[in-house]
């Protein structure tokens, strides 16, 4: 889910892109606090500044190999770990809460209309008003506070408290398992190996995996969402 998310933030999934113009708007989006390069996110940064998600940091290598990651067994990860089941699903998912409840009608006369992008890119400032068909009030500031309101909702989506219990749970429950099996056939090869307790070390370990995922990923580059 990680990969996927950070993927779908930087607008470099195949569809479900969060900003459909970015490549023809770039000066729109910097005004909503969006950096980008080539249609791609580099940087989302909050309202007033501040607190700021370093997308081209932690999508960097085959992987989103700077994405916060905890190495576990393929015995545990398949153990039920993924709270949606395919990548298909989960792009589904994070389009769906980055665009949840006003924002909806926030997109589609803001992000999707190429007129307004543009009315955006030439505004002199933040308060200015920028109207649309639809609607009136709007501001380059409310627009930038929803914006980041839902790249915060898709990645509570991502890391849902169930996720976590989940990932606590693999951890504690299945890894020893599958640990104490490889020390079943070592002992049974005359490999003395000392088996793995599920008290101590694991009950720690799955605080742990959780608390320094969450911990690298707002602590390095200042996002922060409210779990």
């Amino acid at each position: 889910m990680q990969v996927v998310f950070i993927k779908y933030l930087q607008n470099a999934l195949s569809y479900a892109k969060p900003f459909s113009y970015m490549y023809n708007y770039p000066k729109a989006y910097q005004k909503l606090g969006i950096e980008s390069s080539g249609g791609l996110a580099t940087a989302i940064n909050a309202p007033g500044g501040g607190l700021r998600l370093d997308v081209t940091h932690f999508a960097d290598g085959k992987r989103a190999d700077e994405m916060p990651t905890i190495f576990l067994s393929n015995f545990t990860h398949r153990a039920g770990l993924h709270l949606i089941p395919d990548e298909n699903t989960m792009r589904a998912s994070l389009h769906k809460a980055f665009r949840g409840g006003e924002r909806e009608d926030f997109f589609k006369a803001t992000l999707e209309d190429r007129a307004t992008l543009g009315r955006i890119r030439d505004a002199a400032k933040d308060d200015q008003e920028i109207e649309d068909a639809n609607q009136k009030g709007f501001t380059i500031k409310k627009l930038r506070a929803w914006l980041y309101a839902g790249t915060e909702a898709a990645y509570q989506r991502a890391w849902t408290p169930e996720h976590q219990q989940k990932l606590r749970d693999g951890v504690y429950r299945h890894e020893p398992v599958y640990y104490n099996s490889v020390v079943k056939e070592r002992q049974d090869a005359g490999k003395p190996t000392p088996t793995m307790k599920l008290e101590g070390s694991m009950t720690k370990a799955a605080v742990d995996a959780v608390i320094k995922s969450v911990d690298d990923l707002i602590g390095k580059d200042g996002f922060r969402p409210r779990l």
